[in-house]
């Protein structure tokens, strides 16, 4: 009892701390409420409420986020601990990537492609609309500049030489080439990560290692802790939520009805058999279909999927995640090489 009236002695605010955890700050009751306006915009009718809704929803969103961004020390072993090793290396990893992507397609055979083939709905009308798009698209040899031109930026990226220019002109050249498959066929999710990785990449000290900037220019390429520690954690914020949205996009357009057999196998089968994708030799979703796999498996093989897309924004939270989730996706893609589409899951 007397250790207890000391400690309430040295602690006269106990009450009023405990009072304060009960009630949310105001930083939690505004990424709450601006949460609660973009769901309720998302199920609204077309009309000035939603759009008023989303408007308001977004900016609350994005000033309760600045300021926990502000009061978050991005350093600490407890958040991310980020070094300069690590953010050269998702550099190169990604930049890697977009290169494979980028070279590995025959770009100029679009241009045999008939124009009726180019959708215009949406983001599609604004590129019929750009000056010289049309050329570029029915010209082999300026979509040959472009997928070469935007490989050797990407390349010049990965060893780090003058990285920042290097990264805006190979983002922008990489998110055309995304662009035009997607004109003449659907929109696939394929080459979306590294782009917007790609697109963050571009404003982080991700050359202060590892890069022929900093062997030629120390002095130039530093950057403090906070900044890079910050540069790593939206990478990984980044990709959760794409393996978020993914999962959450499952569950819904189908509900539970996504996990039957029948319908992952079906979407197995689909996806293999879209033209537009490399000619794999061996493809795991039709060996399964053709040895008579049954059900369970495919069922299986969703709940690992979308587990494993739900679950990886814990990555954001526990160092243990980011050990673990990245193998799990690895092992995901890896088991079942798919191209995604809307229902499927976006990195491959």
């Amino acid at each position: 009892m007397r250790m207890q009236r000391d400690l309430r002695d040295e602690n006269p605010g106990g009450r009023s701390s405990l009072w304060k955890r009960m009630i949310p700050a105001p930083t939690t009751l505004g990424v709450i409420g601006s949460l609660v306006a973009l769901i309720v915009a998302g199920n609204s009718k077309p009309g000035a409420l939603k759009i008023a809704l989303a408007v308001s929803g977004g900016l609350l969103l994005m000033a309760a986020l600045i300021r926990i961004f502000r009061a978050t020390d991005f350093s600490s072993p407890r958040i991310v601990h980020g070094t300069p090793r690590q953010l050269a290396w998702v550099r190169i990893l990604v930049c890697l990537i977009a290169f494979i992507l980028t070279v590995i397609e025959d770009f100029p055979a679009i241009a045999r492609l008939p124009a009726e083939f180019r959708s215009n709905s949406q983001f599609f009308h604004l590129l019929n609309s750009l000056p010289g798009y049309a050329t570029l698209v029915s010209n082999p040899f300026l979509l040959a500049t472009l997928q070469w031109t935007t490989a050797l930026m990407l390349l010049l990226a990965i060893v780090g030489f003058r990285t920042r220019a290097t990264l805006v002109l190979g983002s922008l050249g990489f998110f055309l080439l995304q662009a035009i498959p997607r004109h003449y066929t659907y929109y696939f999710h394929t080459g979306l990560l590294p782009l917007y990785l790609l697109l963050l990449l571009s404003w982080t000290p991700c050359a202060i290692a590892w890069s022929i900037d900093s062997w030629l220019n120390p002095a130039k390429c530093e950057a403090n802790r906070q900044s890079v520690g910050f540069a790593v954690y939206a990478c990984y914020a980044i990709i959760a939520l794409v393996y978020l949205f993914c999962g959450l996009s499952k569950l819904r357009d189908s509900g539970l009805g996504w996990f039957s057999g029948d319908n992952i196998e079906h979407k197995l089968v689909r996806d293999a058999l879209h033209p537009i994708f490399l000619d794999y030799k061996w493809k795991a979703s039709l060996w399964l279909v053709q040895h008579d796999t049954p059900p369970l498996v495919y069922t299986i093989i969703g709940i690992f999927g979308v587990a494993t897309e739900l679950s990886y924004i814990s990555v954001l939270f526990s160092r243990r995640a980011r050990a673990v989730m990245p193998a799990m996706a690895a092992r995901l893609s890896v088991s079942v090489p798919e191209p995604p589409s809307i229902e499927t899951s976006e990195p491959r």
